[in-house]
């Protein structure tokens, strides 16, 4: 029964995961990040005509006059927003707790965090933190 369904409707089986990785996982790490808000406005704003270009390319008979994807990109706005709000939130609240962990355990080892460009660059595919090496008498 669920396969003959999911052949019939692909584009909700489709546009669930995409609408959860734009209303959650992307605000979140534009959060973790410490993105700042103007930018995840622009987020919000680009998400927004994205879906319902999507939405008008996939339905065209709904959206005859060009100026109803106006309205539809409101909507698209208040559907992801408020989901999206949260989750910038809860990553803008758990990113520097990632810092401080990552200051932790640098001096535990006995040594400093690197804070550089290229340091803080890989953090989004390598969690474990950067420090720096130490001196070459200490081990």
């Amino acid at each position: 029964m669920l396969q003959h369904w999911l052949v019939r409707e692909p584009s909700l089986c489709f546009g669930v995961p995409v609408y959860l990785c734009a209303a959650i996982l992307f605000p979140l790490h534009l959060g973790w990040i410490d993105s700042s808000v103007l930018s995840f406005a622009g987020y919000l704003v680009v998400a927004a005509v994205v879906f319902s270009l999507a939405d008008a390319v996939a339905q065209p008979a709904l959206y005859r006059p060009w100026l109803s994807l106006i309205p539809q990109s409101f909507l698209s706005l208040l559907a992801l927003g408020v989901p999206a709000i949260l989750a910038f939130t809860l990553g803008s609240l758990a990113g520097p707790v990632d810092e401080a962990l990552d200051e932790e355990a640098c001096a535990i080892q006995g040594s400093a965090e690197l804070d550089s460009v290229a340091a803080e660059s890989d953090d989004t595919f390598d969690v474990t933190p950067d420090c720096a090496p130490a001196p070459a008498g200490e081990s």
